[in-house]
C-alpha cells in the first residue's frame, strides 16, 4: 500500500514537530520543510521569495508531482515586520499556489494552515495593511502598518485567513478536490484535521480552550446583512 505524502512547513520544532510525529505514527510520509541545519527533508528560508521558489521545486521533485496534503505551519512573531509578513503571509500563499497542481492531481487532498487565535481576540487589528497584503503589496503593507509593530503578527495571520476564506470554496481549490481550512490555536498542540473532515471547507477552527467564546461571547455568529434579492442570486445556482 502506497503511503500518503504530506508536505509540512516548520516541521522540525514546536507544533510542526507535533504534527510530524502524529502523522508519521499514523503512517504518512512527511516531506518536512524547515530552515537549514534543522534536519528537514527540504531546507530553505520561506521568508525569501527565491528560496520559496526553490523549496517548491524541491518538494515537487520529492513527491514526483503528487501530494496528498500540505500543512502550512511555519511562522514567526518578530519585531522585523518585513520578516513577519514575508514568512507568515507570502511564505504560506506562495507555497500553496506552487503546490496546487500536485494537490489537484490526486483529486482528494487536504490543506491545513496554522493561523492563530490572536486574529479573533486582538482588538483593533488595522485593516489597511491586511488589505495591502491581500493585494500582494508588501512595501505598502509595511508602510501602512506604521509604528504598530506589535500587531504585525496578527495582521499577517488575519491576511492569510482572509486569503484562505476567499480561495477555499472556489473552482480552483475545492473544485479540484482540495479542501483548505485554517486552525487558530492558542497555547495548545493541535492535530491535523482528519480524513472524515472533507466537507469542512474555508473554515477557521479556533482551538483555544474556549477563550474566544468567553471573551467575545455574542459576537459570533453575527447576522448576515444581505438584501434578499442578493441572497436569492447566490441561492439559485445551487438549486438548479
Amino acid at each position: 500500500m502506497i503511503k500518503k505524502m504530506i508536505a509540512l512547513t516548520g516541521s522540525q520544532s514546536g507544533m510542526g514537530l507535533a504534527f510530524r510525529l502524529l502523522l508519521e505514527k499514523s503512517g504518512y510520509d512527511i516531506i518536512g520543510i524547515d530552515l537549514p541545519g534543522k534536519g528537514a527533508e527540504v531546507e530553505g528560508d520561506l521568508s525569501n521569495k527565491q528560496e520559496r521558489i526553490r523549496v517548491v521545486c524541491d518538494i515537487l521533485d520529492r513527491c514526483q508531482g503528487k501530494l496528498d496534503g500540505v500543512i502550512a505551519n511555519a511562522g514567526v512573531d518578530n519585531s522585523n515586520v518585513r520578516l513577519v509578513f514575508e514568512l507568515n503571509y507570502f511564505g504560506i500563499i506562495e507555497i500553496l499556489e506552487g503546490l496546487h497542481d500536485a494537490l489537484a492531481s490526486n483529486g482528494n487532498t487536504r490543506i491545513v494552515i496554522t493561523a492563530s487565535n490572536s486574529v479573533v481576540i486582538t482588538p483593533s487589528i488595522p485593516e489597511t495593511p491586511v488589505v495591502d497584503l491581500l493585494n500582494h503589496n508588501l512595501d505598502a503593507a509595511i508602510s501602512s502598518l506604521g509604528e504598530a509593530h506589535s500587531v504585525a503578527y496578527q495582521v499577517s495571520k488575519l491576511a492569510v485567513v482572509r486569503w484562505m476564506r476567499s480561495h477555499a470554496a472556489t473552482a480552483r481549490w475545492a473544485g479540484s478536490g482540495i479542501t483548505m481550512n485554517a486552525i487558530a490555536p492558542g497555547a495548545v498542540l493541535t492535530p491535523l484535521i482528519s480524513e472524515e473532515a472533507k466537507f469542512i471547507v474555508g473554515q477557521l477552527i479556533v482551538i483555544d480552550g474556549g477563550m474566544e467564546a468567553a471573551w467575545r461571547e455574542k459576537d459570533w455568529p453575527s447576522v448576515w446583512n444581505i438584501p434578499m434579492d442578493e441572497f436569492m442570486k447566490k441561492l439559485t445556482p445551487a438549486c438548479q
